[in-house]
């Protein structure tokens, strides 16, 4: 098993995720968007098929989501020191992000395994941030999945007093340092600033993100 830990950070910039670069590529990524919605309505126009139609929304789709994703992130960083923590349900906030990627789980067939062990607890953190942050894992988790054959898997539960999140898949995931793109990279920065610990394990084609929240889980 190959197994790479973090610790939380106590506020200073993550370099090593060379988080700077990470942006600048989300920023690369908003032309081709651009072209691509400016493509659609140009092929929306001439499209007389419904079958058509139908592949064309998915692609529209798609980019829209993407492009919610970026700004999401560059709003996280521009706005991060006004953003606040406050007390959330943590199951709620990752049925949230299921929600939030149900289309590409549904176009990848794939199996979704939830096994809550510390329902009610609530933790201090800064939600759009840490979703940002659970959003990235996961959509990398599926992009990495064959067909048909993906198991999505998502733990949770109390070690000493900590609120600890297992996501775990079978794939190509990206893991560690070595992270494929900005996702990941902006990910970590984001956990490790609100004092997230992640440590990355794979074992052949399996690959585990392992979150411990620092902040006391609090029972409602």
């Amino acid at each position: 098993m190959n197994r790479q830990g973090y610790q939380p950070a106590t506020g200073e910039k993550v370099s090593q995720y060379n988080w700077q670069d990470a942006i600048a590529m989300v920023y690369e990524f908003r032309k081709p968007l651009e072209n691509m919605h400016l493509s659609i309505e140009m092929l929306r126009s001439v499209i007389r098929e419904d079958d058509q139609e139908i592949y064309l929304g998915v692609i529209m789709r798609s980019a829209t989501r993407i492009d919610n994703l970026i700004n999401s992130y560059l709003f996280y960083i521009d706005d991060a020191e006004k953003l606040t923590l406050e007390e959330n349900p943590v199951h709620q906030l990752l049925n949230k992000v299921l929600e939030i990627a149900k289309e590409p789980i549904a176009n990848k067939q794939v199996t979704v395994r939830k096994e809550y062990n510390a329902p009610g607890n609530k933790m201090v953190l800064n939600k759009p941030a840490v979703k940002i942050a659970l959003i990235s894992i996961i959509m990398n988790a599926i992009n990495g999945m064959n067909q048909a054959e993906g198991v999505l898997k998502l733990n949770t539960g109390i070690i000493h007093d900590n609120f600890v999140l297992s996501i775990e898949a079978n794939g190509r995931s990206t893991n560690g340092r070595n992270a494929d793109g900005p996702w990941l990279a902006t990910a970590f920065y984001i956990l490790r600033s609100n004092y997230i610990g992640i440590t990355v394990e794979s074992e052949g084609p399996v690959t585990r993100f392992i979150l411990l929240f620092k902040m006391p889980a609090l029972q409602s």
